[in-house]
């Protein structure tokens, strides 16, 4: 068993973890070392755990969104205010949610994980509790940017953790566990909140986010290790105070007064252990660079209109049942469950899906099913984009279809249960599509995750929030069944093409890429 492993996480382990090499080296862009250095001294069960952490993190970010919308009309009521000026507020939510995580993102990058989470769900906290006591508009319209600042960067934080960790053979399996919490929170926010709203007053909704947030705020605390490649390596090397864990330090301490070792990240040499990030303003145009590489933008794109088919159908989907089948609230809030259980089942499908679409095409390349077990070469003309977008082969259509029949399901008035079981399908389908995309972007760029992420986050929230406000008008001037076919063709035209392109261009785009990268070098 690895000591070294168990003293990062401080969460115990019975699973072997070998040692790891005593001189970590610079990465490249790949996030591969110049020599055969082990990836990660992270064993399985440790990535599961630290996985786990993230992804409860990563749904609050949705969650505050979605489980607003039950109380608008209480809101409106207390304010003595219009219901127009209270929707401003999520208007405003989804823009600060598309800018902030370019900053913290590229601080992320830069400084470490660790930081950045604990600086932003301070602030997310700050946040919760001052909406919770607030009762005027001006604040309410102020405290809900902040609270989408502090909320919005945990997403993309999460695939920088993931990114850090796993090597692509696995990265499609934790990136399953990863997308559990935010691909389902936006399901079960309505529920939340319209239970909330009406039992103990909206209010509660902001009391229950900042208990939530709080919590988060103290596991990271005490439990999450640095994982940022840049300053903790490969996990072996030593980290800045702000970096460590309170349960790493408290085990540094306890040493010490017993005159022993402290604990450190290995035996790293001296030019590892003075690597410490300098910190730097953020820099958002990190992100803009991320959009100028040409293999980035096929996926960037599908993501983007996914979601905002995604948004379109959860930001409807109680009005409509309410118009077409006369549901009360309560009910409506309900109804977003077949959604959020295809989103929650789908996640963890994907893991299986990810890792074998890598192994098939492995085995038919001649490489090994391992990434600890290929050399550099080998990484390097591994065609990722083959690997990640073969589901997209049955999973865009499955998606498309059901939007159209959902649309029309609803046009004609059919019974519920046909619109719910659709619901069902698309959610799961967007699903797989999002962590297929997911993964394939931070393959693509694993010494920046976060900033990848934070890229792919600003272009769609600006996608969604283009299609959401085109979307009531369109329902209200053609009907859900042409509305929603309309929504079906844009997505399935962009996604079609981007997906044939990234098959046929991305692997040379990537490659010519990594070429200037390495003569550059």
């Amino acid at each position: 068993m690895s000591d070294k492993a168990i003293q990062l996480s401080g969460l115990q382990t019975d699973e072997p973890s070998s040692t790891p090499n005593a001189n970590p080296q610079p990465t490249n862009d790949d996030g591969l070392s110049g020599c055969d250095e082990q990836y990660s001294i992270w064993t399985r069960s440790q990535k599961r755990r630290i996985v786990l952490l993230v992804a409860f993190a990563s749904c609050l970010s949705p969650l505050s969104s979605f489980i607003y919308y039950p109380a608008l009309t209480a809101i409106a009521k207390d304010m003595h205010t219009t219901l127009s000026k209270v929707n401003l507020t999520i208007t405003s939510y989804m823009i600060v949610s598309g800018v902030a995580p370019t900053l913290f993102g590229c601080m992320a990058d830069q400084v470490g994980r660790r930081p950045v989470y604990l600086l932003t769900f301070t602030l997310y906290v700050v946040a919760n509790i001052g909406l919770a006591l607030q009762d005027s508009y001006p604040a309410l319209l102020l405290l809900r940017m902040l609270q989408s600042a502090g909320g919005s960067a945990t997403i993309g934080l999460g695939y920088g953790v993931v990114g850090d960790i796993t090597e692509s053979s696995e990265r499609g399996s934790y990136m399953g566990i990863l997308g559990c919490g935010p691909n389902v929170a936006p399901s079960l926010g309505p529920v939340l909140g319209g239970v909330l709203a009406e039992r103990a007053g909206w209010r509660w909704i902001f009391w229950f986010l900042a208990v939530s947030g709080a919590l988060s705020l103290v596991l990271i605390a005490i439990l999450l290790p640095e994982t940022a490649r840049n300053i903790s390596g490969n996990g072996s090397r030593l980290v800045p105070v702000l970096n460590k864990s309170l349960l790493l330090l408290w085990r540094e301490s306890r040493r010490k007064e017993v005159n022993m070792t402290p604990v450190g990240y290995g035996t790293a040499a001296p030019e590892a252990v003075s690597h410490i990030a300098s910190l730097r303003i953020p820099n958002p145009l990190g992100s803009v660079h991320i959009f100028l590489q040409k293999e980035s933008v096929p996926i960037i794109l599908i993501n983007g209109v996914f979601y905002s088919a995604y948004c379109c159908l959860q930001a409807s989907l109680s009005s409509l049942f309410i118009a077409t089948y006369g549901y009360k609230e309560l009910e409506a809030g309900l109804i977003y469950l077949p959604f959020g259980v295809g989103c929650f089942l789908a996640s963890l499908l994907s893991r299986n899906i990810l890792t074998q679409d890598y192994r098939r095409l492995a085995v038919r390349h001649g490489l090994p099913t391992s990434s600890a077990e290929t050399s550099e070469s080998q990484r390097l003309s591994f065609p990722i984009f083959h690997a990640r977008l073969r589901s997209m082969a049955y999973v865009l259509p499955l998606s498309i279809l059901t939007l159209l029949a959902y649309g029309w399901a609803l046009q004609y008035h059919l019974h519920p249960s046909i619109p719910l079981i659709l619901q069902f399908f698309t959610g799961g389908a967007m699903t797989i599509v999002f962590n297929a995309c997911g993964t394939l972007l931070v393959d693509l760029h694993p010494t920046r995750p976060s900033t990848a992420q934070a890229a792919l986050n600003l272009l769609r929230c600006a996608f969604a929030a283009a299609e959401l406000a085109a979307l009531q008008p369109l329902i209200d001037a053609v009907g859900p069944g042409w509305c929603y076919t309309v929504i079906a063709l844009v997505t399935g035209g962009v996604a079609g093409v981007c997906v044939v392109v990234g098959r046929v261009w991305g692997e040379i785009w990537r490659r010519q890429r990594q070429r200037t990268a390495t003569e550059a070098a």
